[in-house]
């Protein structure tokens, strides 16, 4: 069963560019760990400064996994240019996906 991790992330408003930038340019040191299937960063349109990460996982399992990798710390250690300490202000939430449907492509 498909799973998404969910987290908030908050920084002042002169720092969204370089927040986005940040995850333009990140390390993609998750691309490669099994059962990574994507990520998303949404940028709240009535809340400045405020984006929601969701990142998709084939199994909770292998998110774990990524979680407890020198990958993972390493990817969180790296400096931004521009960007301050980032608040993480939902906290992290979890998610299997019991319905996924997406648009089809017409024929």
């Amino acid at each position: 069963m498909d799973f998404v991790s969910r987290s908030e992330i908050t920084v002042p408003v002169p720092e969204m560019p370089a927040l986005e930038l940040a995850f333009e340019e990140r390390a993609r040191l998750v691309d490669v760990h099994s059962g990574f299937l994507g990520l998303e960063l949404l940028r709240d349109i009535r809340n400045n400064g405020r984006y929601v990460l969701l990142t998709r996982w084939r199994s909770r399992s292998d998110f774990t996994a990524y979680m407890k990798s020198g990958d993972h710390a390493r990817a969180h250690e790296r400096h931004h240019p521009g960007l301050g300490p980032v608040s993480g202000g939902g906290g992290l939430e979890q998610f299997h996906v019991v319905v996924a449907e997406r648009a089809r492509e017409p024929v």
